[in-house]
């Protein structure tokens, strides 16, 4: 894209936009029947070769009942339970991840990602403490995958890349793709599957 304007210098910046990514689930069981089937859930997911980074989340819709009407809502899956402050337990939700062999050859463009069953689990009673009293409907789980380009990834990477809990960082991110001026020109592709899942998940 080059934008010149008036009175100043053009400005040059290019994109690729990645292509469409294939996404294949692990067993549907898992998330259908998670009482039964107590395994991790994996997703696989080709990324097309434009894309350098993904992100792959889990969603869960379903309905519930007030005021005589059925209302849809959603939550987000954690990938895995970590270690919080005082010895207690934090979600961690998906981040943007690099993808394999990037640098190392070899490169297929397969990530393999999971969800732990406990993190499953856990985003279910929270929905279910809510509203099963009140009537509730499991609808789907969604598996979203974001795929980014290399400029996106190495602005996330640098904007990214200090902040943890030691760290003071004064500076700003200091990556741009603008020829003549600042900024990132960059693109982002999403893409999803969906599973249907019983009304009542026990």
């Amino acid at each position: 894209m080059r934008v010149v304007p008036v009175g100043l210098d053009p400005v040059l910046a290019e994109v690729v936009v990645p292509g469409q990514a294939v996404v294949s689930p692990g067993s549907v069981l898992t998330l259908r029947e998670p009482s039964t089937y107590t395994s991790d859930f994996f997703v696989s997911a080709r990324l097309a070769p434009e894309a350098k980074a993904c992100v792959v989340r889990l969603l869960v819709d379903y309905e519930f009942f007030e005021a005589g009407q059925w209302i849809p809502g959603r939550i987000e899956v954690p990938s895995r339970a970590g270690a919080g402050p005082g010895g207690s337990i934090e979600w961690l939700y998906p981040t943007l991840t690099r993808r394999l062999g990037d640098e190392t050859g070899g490169d297929t463009g397969y990530q393999i990602l999971s969800f732990d069953h406990d993190a499953y689990l856990w985003a279910l009673s929270q929905v279910q403490t809510r509203y099963l009293a009140q009537g509730l409907r499991f609808r789907r789980a969604v598996v979203h995958l974001t795929q980014v380009d290399v400029h996106l990834y190495k602005y996330y990477s640098i904007a990214n890349g200090f902040q943890d809990p030691y760290t003071i960082r004064t500076d700003g991110p200091d990556y741009t793709n603008v020829e003549g001026g600042h900024g990132v020109f960059g693109a982002a592709v999403a893409d999803s599957i969906s599973i249907t899942l019983p009304d009542f998940v026990r």
